[in-house]
């Protein structure tokens, strides 16, 4: 990932959990990340895209380690029934360990669902494209 990149994703993520979505403009994001606005929209084409990215940089790494996990306790268990411990294990232990490791993004996402946006956020990054 470039540096300018970077910086967007970085600033974007504090700023829309600090400030909220609506309460956030593209010209505040490119004013604190130092850069133009012509990087948003060539990286990222829009607020709503921008904001699918900030929120599967992270969330990406974590479905990865879900499927993982569960992969890994279907071979364990082998022939037999999965236990629901393990189907939640999977689920849950890499949520908690990605909110250990970016409390900032456990922000973001408190604020997306307070300001009823995880619907337009699930469809963004869920939906097939």
């Amino acid at each position: 990932m470039t540096e300018t990149k970077q910086k967007i994703l970085d600033t974007a993520e504090r700023l829309f959990g600090d400030q909220g979505y609506a309460a956030t403009s593209l010209r505040h994001i490119i004013a604190e990340a130092g850069v133009n606005l012509a990087a948003i929209h060539y990286h990222y084409g829009s607020k709503e895209e921008l904001l699918d990215e900030v929120v599967m940089r992270k969330a990406g790494p974590v479905n990865e380690a879900r499927l993982a996990l569960l992969d890994r306790f279907e071979a364990e268990a082998g022939s037999g029934p999965l236990a629901v411990e393990k189907v939640l294990e999977a689920f849950l232990a890499p949520v908690f360990s990605g909110a250990d490791r970016s409390p900032q993004f456990v922000r973001l996402m408190g604020r997306m669902y307070g300001e009823g946006l995880m619907t337009m956020i699930a469809e963004g990054i869920f939906s097939p494209r």
